[in-house]
């Protein structure tokens, strides 16, 4: 009986270091995330920033794009 206590403690205390090591990687991973996600807003602001509008040229695109209607926008086609 003795011996199966020393056994239930001794995983108590790996599953206790494993829970902690797991929770250091993910605050890790949370803060990476955090600053990959702020990077990104900051990217997406200033492309917007620059914004002008456009208008494509349905004759110049690739064969594989199609270009709207409006010339506002392409999309893949496959050809």
């Amino acid at each position: 009986f003795q011996k199966q206590r020393q056994c239930q403690e001794k995983l108590r205390k790996h599953a206790e270091k494993d829970k902690e090591r797991l929770t250091a990687e993910l605050g890790k991973l949370q803060t990476e995330l955090d600053w990959r996600r702020a990077e990104g807003q900051a990217e997406w602001r200033a492309a917007q920033q620059y914004a002008v509008n456009v208008t494509l040229d349905p004759a110049s695109a690739h064969r594989s794009l199609e270009v709207s209607q409006d010339g506002k926008s392409v999309s893949s086609c496959r050809a």
